[in-house]
């Protein structure tokens, strides 16, 4: 034991150099694992966004394949990253004025709204972000936008990372934002009827990755209509000019929010596994298994009404 404690006393110096430099060599490993969990990112000194190994491209949409015109790209950069930094200081205000009036319309129709279900959900604490531009389509342009926490203003990470679209339109010579993968709404008044009940397609929201159709469903009848028995997986489905078929979310609905009362009107919004297109448009919206009379003696299941969308019918 004398010789332990004789070789340690002689050694010291050197014993305790090398964990120091075991401790530091950990600690150096330990901060380049948590940069390469955020992505190896260095800020943009023009614009303050993120690049990545090439990920970061302002210029080419991936998926609509077009080229983004030099006089628009700045202002789209510059719109975005002023957005994001409002919503990263908390300015709750300055961040909504900057959304579109539809954005406002179909998701955020108060600034309470705006900053319950997206500041405090996707900013609780600072982001910064990546951007890829997506797919353009006339004067709209959308850019997948991959926030990632800031570990430089917040100290730490859990490599919490979230993925949104971003749509930058132009209203009134300014840039406003369609945010949350909203996209656009275009309004369709297209409608089908028979004796029985008259479906009209009043408008649809376009999302990056689904759509939604508002319709308004008109019983004629003496006895109650249920819009879709669900007996069928694609029994309420909409339709490409590709004669491809996209299936509804109706299924998440309780039977009771389905019915349509005798001789009234009700509105619904349904939701379709279908992602946004430049290209490929809606054809048709089809109700296959209508059930009148629904709950009554008379009941007649699998009636059905096919709405086409891009006609001239009114």
């Amino acid at each position: 034991m004398k010789g332990l404690i004789g070789k340690y006393n002689r050694n010291r110096k050197f014993i305790w150099l090398i964990i120091g430099i075991c401790i530091g060599i950990y600690a150096i490993i330990h901060i380049i694992n948590v940069f390469l969990g955020q992505g190896l990112y260095e800020k943009d000194n023009n614009i303050g966004n993120i690049t990545n190994n090439g990920f970061y491209d302002t210029s080419y949409s991936v998926i609509s394949s077009e080229q983004i015109k030099e006089e628009y790209k700045d202002s789209i950069n510059k719109t975005i990253k002023e957005f994001i930094d409002s919503c990263n200081n908390n300015q709750v205000e300055k961040a909504y004025n900057m959304l579109s009036k539809e954005c406002k319309e179909v998701l955020y129709p108060s600034i309470e709204t705006f900053e319950e279900e997206y500041i405090k959900e996707v900013f609780p604490s600072k982001r910064t972000y990546k951007m890829q531009s997506w797919i353009t389509n006339g004067n709209k342009y959308t850019y997948r936008i991959e926030l990632l926490e800031d570990i430089l203003s917040n100290g730490k990470s859990t490599n919490s990372k979230k993925i949104d679209y971003y749509t930058v339109i132009k209203e009134e010579d300014n840039y406003y934002l369609n945010i949350d993968g909203f996209v656009e709404k275009n309004e369709l008044n297209k409608y089908n009827q028979n004796e029985l009940m008259k479906i009209t397609i009043t408008s649809e929201e376009v999302f990056v990755n689904y759509v939604y159709t508002n319709i308004k469903v008109e019983n004629k009848t003496n006895g109650q209509i249920l819009i879709d028995e669900g007996s069928q997986g694609d029994s309420v489905y909409l339709k490409d000019t590709n004669d491809v078929g996209y299936a509804s979310f109706l299924y998440e609905e309780p039977e009771e929010n389905l019915i349509v009362r005798k001789k009234s009107e009700k509105e619904f919004k349904i939701k379709f596994d279908k992602e946004y297109s430049t290209t490929i448009k809606i054809k048709e919206i089809g109700f296959t298994d209508v059930v009148v009379n629904y709950r009554s003696q008379n009941q007649k299941a699998n009636q059905k009404l096919i709405i086409e969308v891009f006609n001239d019918k009114k």
